[in-house]
């Protein structure tokens, strides 16, 4: 038998890399930058990034459901509450990358398409993370609420 999600569960949220993707590979294309190593691991480390901030506005929203609060009060609330956080996560990450960007030193142009897919795919990671999450984790909720 294998092991069963509780019912609070949505499961992995399928889409949550596809924000980031989007605008990584956008960035990259309108640089006229080519995939390279540099440019995957630009693309790891912002599926980290992206997943973490996912994580915790799903954690917020669940801890506030456990406290009494209706489901889209709570939603509402866990988003509206890590909006500075999200924007203070992209905006540091940002103005650390901005050096490799902009500035045309020796061995920049290896680090360039790092920098590039990780601006790209921050700016849509934090629009999707802020926008579009909340409200697909709402109807998979209340889909699963039907379901059962």
């Amino acid at each position: 038998m294998g092991a069963r999600r509780s019912s609070g569960s949505c499961g992995s949220l399928p889409g949550l890399k596809a924000g980031p993707t989007f605008g990584g590979v956008v960035a990259l294309l309108a640089a006229g930058e080519t995939w390279n190593v540099s440019s995957l691991v630009g693309l790891i480390g912002l599926f980290g990034i992206a997943v973490q901030n996912s994580l915790v506005l799903v954690t917020q929203i669940r801890r506030l459901v456990l406290d009494g609060q209706p489901l889209p009060e709570a939603v509402r609330d866990a988003s509206i509450g890590r909006v500075r956080a999200k924007l203070m996560t992209a905006a540091t990450a940002t103005l650390g990358l901005l050096p490799l960007l902009m500035l045309q030193l020796h061995g920049t142009e290896i680090e360039r398409p790092l920098a590039i897919v990780m601006i790209g795919g921050l700016a849509t990671s934090t629009l999707f993370t802020l926008l579009v999450l909340p409200t697909v984790y709402l109807q998979a909720r209340g889909w699963l609420a039907n379901r059962t």
